[in-house]
């Protein structure tokens, strides 16, 4: 269809230079044809000259973009990951009724590691809603490790509970942070090309 309309445009430029005299006009005229075939190349040379740099901001950016992008969903990727062990953990010390050993309920390992991870998110927090998620998982982590503490009793099974729920709507949160991130992906304009990662 293309190859159609340049056909017919062509004729139809033709059949004007023609009609209008100008064909003859050209024919007839001393055309410096050097100078005229450097004219056009200036030219087009000027617009690649202009365009190749553009062309290759846009793609820089772009991959810039992508990146960001990559960096953000790992990080909250992270939090989600960390605020599930932490209601999990949570879950497992509420569970528990009766006596409490330290290490059947809330294993120092998994104490450490969930405070290193929790620096390490702190460190590269996507965003402030990133940043008050850990500061508030920090909280709680630092409950479970008061509550351990104490003996079981009906008023430490509540506040367990409570701890429970907190760190469930933590969790919540970073799931729907991670949802967020990743429709994030629509907004990142991708390349025209279907080569193109």
């Amino acid at each position: 269809m293309n190859w159609v309309m340049l056909a017919l445009s062509s004729f139809l430029l033709f059949a004007t230079l023609h009609m209008t005299g100008v064909s003859n006009w050209l024919m007839e005229a001393e055309i410096d044809w050097p100078a005229w075939t450097q004219a056009v190349g200036s030219v087009v040379a000027i617009a690649v000259a202009v365009w190749l740099p553009a062309a290759d901001r846009r793609r820089q950016r772009r991959e810039q973009d992508e990146a960001a992008y990559v960096q953000r969903l790992q990080s909250k990727q992270r939090l989600h990951s960390t605020a599930t062990e932490l209601t999990l953990l949570v879950s497992n010390m509420a569970a528990v009724q009766g006596p409490r050993t330290v290490s059947g309920i809330l294993d120092t390992a998994a104490i450490t590691d969930l405070r290193r991870r929790l620096a390490d998110l702190e460190a590269v927090a996507p965003d402030p809603e990133a940043e008050k998620l850990i500061g508030e998982m920090r909280g709680v982590l630092l409950q479970c490790v008061a509550l351990r503490e104490y003996p079981y009793s009906a008023e430490t099974s509540q506040r367990l509970q409570d701890v429970d729920e907190v760190a469930f709507d933590i969790s919540q949160r970073a799931q729907a942070a991670l949802i967020e991130a990743v429709q994030e992906r629509d907004t990142i304009p991708c390349p025209k090309s279907g080569n193109a990662s």
